[in-house]
């Protein structure tokens, strides 16, 4: 449990997609749930419901507000926008939400200067963000600087096939290179090579991230 000086509201935190967590408050007391894991599976999906549900039973709570991340196709947010539709739901963005648990882990009342590092979070211009430095408070994440933004070939698929994300830095070099010198590509055909070079050309299935997460996945590669 969590003391939050301030909070006189309920409100219900649903969590992110990957690795989830959501949260509760009766008053300063915020009530952590248990980590739940990746909403994309149906089953880990239904535990999640049946133990927010079990959550609102048990501390006798009715959520006056829901936050929820604002990813528009995460399966969290998907349920708070489609099961809470007399209250106020409030989206917020992924690094901002990350900042403020750690002033409030912290017991700092912000603002601060704040860098944030991870694999995904949708970002307010529409790329992936993912290493944002700025000054956070409760209320607001002025965003001042990130890691450069390159091409995530694919999306999400860059996480699982990581030589995509080392292929769109050789890419965003802007020059010839003989993509045959370098062994992290030998098991990958050149077909493919040429069709994902295609994509980040025509920018077909291909997102602008600043994902540190992605860039060691590439780095690693």
């Amino acid at each position: 449990m969590l003391k939050v000086p301030g909070l006189t509201k309920t409100i219900l935190a649903v969590g992110g997609e990957l690795n989830n967590t959501f949260a509760i408050n009766r008053g300063e007391n915020v009530f952590i749930g248990p980590h739940t894991g990746d909403l994309k599976n149906s089953e880990t999906f239904d535990f999640f419901k049946h133990t927010i549900a079990e959550f609102q039973r048990m501390f006798k709570l009715v959520p006056e507000v829901v936050a929820c991340d604002s990813h528009p196709l995460y399966m969290s947010a998907r349920f708070a926008k489609e099961n809470f539709t007399g209250i106020p739901v409030v989206e917020v963005q992924h690094h901002h939400a990350h900042l403020v648990s750690t002033l409030v882990e912290n017991g700092l009342p912000g603002p601060a200067i704040g860098i944030s590092m991870d694999g995904t979070g949708f970002g307010t211009d529409g790329a992936i963000w993912g290493c944002e430095a700025g000054i956070v408070s409760k209320k607001d994440f002025l965003r001042r600087g990130h890691l450069d933004y390159f091409y995530l070939p694919g999306g999400d698929k860059c996480a699982d096939e990581v030589y995509r994300c080392a292929l769109a830095f050789l890419y965003g070099l802007n020059r010839e290179i003989d993509l045959k010198s370098f062994g992290f590509l030998s098991s990958i055909s050149e077909d493919q090579v040429k069709n994902l070079y295609k994509m980040m050309d025509k920018k077909i299935n291909v997102y602008s991230t600043s994902s540190m997460g992605r860039f060691f996945d590439g780095v690693s590669s």
